[in-house]
């Protein structure tokens, strides 16, 4: 049985409980997150679904050609993972360490974009 997060029921369980998953359109649209990632960025569900992923980024990164270059790799089928600055709703930073998947269908064509993370903001503090 799915979830409101996409996942079948023991999926999402054995996810939620280690990390913050977040689900997005192709192009940055949000579909879904799960209560670990807006626990993490203090927003409720419906505030971001739809939104595009840049309300999590600073506007200068948002505006950049980094930023649409990371979202054309993604397209084009490159996995990424590292670390990430992120902007929660309070303004506060937010470090993640993250991968973004794009999701294939079974016919093979990518569908979606879903981002793993956990949230490491005293490690980088404390570095």
């Amino acid at each position: 049985m799915k979830t409101s997060q996409g996942f079948t029921r023991s999926e999402g369980s054995r996810v939620s409980k280690s990390q913050a998953v977040i689900e997005f359109e192709l192009d940055g649209p949000i579909i879904t997150g799960d209560d670990n990632f807006l626990a993490a960025m203090g927003f409720e569900l419906e505030e971001i679904v739809e939104k595009q992923h840049r309300i999590f980024t600073e506007r200068e990164y948002a505006s950049s050609e980094e930023y649409r270059k990371f979202w054309q790799r993604l397209n084009d089928g490159e996995f990424n993972a590292g670390q990430c600055k992120r902007i929660a709703k309070s303004g506060d930073e937010v470090w993640i360490e993250a991968s973004y998947n794009r999701i294939f269908d079974y016919g093979g064509k990518p569908y979606k974009v879903v981002k793993f993370a956990s949230v490491v903001t005293e490690t980088v503090r404390m570095a």
